[in-house]
């Protein structure tokens, strides 16, 4: 497992804002992706609204006048909204101005976790299964 090690807060700073741009356009990416499920989930909602459309009374009411799940249509399943990661970067420069530590190591796992993802992880490249 790689390691990488700062000694002090301003190089930790200035790698961070190396990869800012990087998680920048991975943020935005992540936004216009977001949009189409939105609207492809949308639209799926209009599908459902325009089928309840034609219910009488009694389909209505056998359906607790909701929107039945189908499966083009389910409120579980709507699309979340992505985590910026810029602000992830943000928060990390803040905490790094403000704090006394003088030496920073960092693993996949442990105290600086975030910060190692942040500095090594491609999410546009290909993840390992098992």
């Amino acid at each position: 497992m790689s390691v990488i090690t700062f000694t002090s807060s301003a190089d930790f700073i200035e790698a961070l804002e190396a990869r800012r741009e990087f998680w920048r356009e991975h943020d935005e990416r992540a936004k216009a992706e977001h949009q189409v499920k939105e609207d492809e989930f949308l639209e799926s909602f209009r599908a459902a609204c325009r089928a309840a459309l034609g219910w009488d009374y009694a389909t209505a009411k056998d359906n607790y006048f909701k929107l039945p799940r189908t499966d083009d249509f389910d409120t579980r399943r709507g699309p979340t909204c992505p985590r910026r990661v810029e602000t992830s970067i943000d928060r990390l420069v803040s905490l790094l101005r403000t704090t006394s530590q003088k030496r920073f190591t960092l693993e996949r796992t442990g105290r600086w976790s975030d910060a190692y993802s942040l500095l090594v992880d491609d999410p546009s490249s290909p993840q390992d299964v098992c």
